[in-house]
């Protein structure tokens, strides 16, 4: 048989949640660090009113190390992936990184939205359950950044115009005390 000789390489190793976390995590304190070095990328977000995300948002310069490209490549995340944007953090339920948003700063019209792999996670974060007067969904991350929120009012950007996801769904039926939805 002449395919007895093919050698059949085993699947690629999969990441367990954990593992998951911990490298987005690393990968996301790369570029804040980046973020805080790139003049270019704090001007952009300068132009969005945002010059106040500290350590929120990040920046891919392309200068990712070998060691931080072979984790994310685990990830089906490629190091192309998400260079020239501010890169903003999606979290799970405990507040951790479980994916990741970017942006170009060039504003590109075919290329201006990324998202990591197999996208999860919410931005900015899980809404508290304990908001009682207004949820303010957006359509975008940067819409949800931009907002200023008063007291007892969270907000959850959507993934783009796709609709209501499950964990957003999720999210807002987890709001007992929430008195208004307001469609941003």
């Amino acid at each position: 048989d002449p395919f007895r000789s093919l050698v059949v390489p085993d699947p690629a190793p999969q990441v367990t949640e954990k593992g998951r976390v911990k490298i987005l995590t690393s990968a996301f304190g790369y570029f804040r660090k980046a973020y805080a070095q790139s003049e270019m990328a704090q001007n952009y977000l300068k132009s969005w009113g945002l010059a106040k995300l500290g350590e929120e948002v990040g920046y891919h310069d392309g200068k990712l190390s070998k060691s931080l490209q072979a984790r994310l490549l685990k990830l089906d995340i490629q190091p192309s992936w998400g260079v020239g944007c501010v890169v903003f953090p999606l979290k799970n339920e405990a507040g951790e990184i479980v994916s990741l948003y970017a942006r170009s700063v060039k504003d590109e019209s075919t290329q201006r939205h990324f998202y990591s792999r197999h996208r999860q996670g919410l931005y900015p974060a899980y809404p508290d359950p304990k908001t009682t007067k207004y949820l303010i969904i957006t359509e975008s991350i940067i819409d949800a950044a931009s907002l200023p929120l008063p007291d007892d009012t969270a907000v959850l950007a959507l993934y783009g115009t796709n609709g209501l996801p499950a964990a957003h769904q999720k999210a807002v039926v987890g709001l007992p005390l929430l008195h208004e939805i307001i469609l941003f």
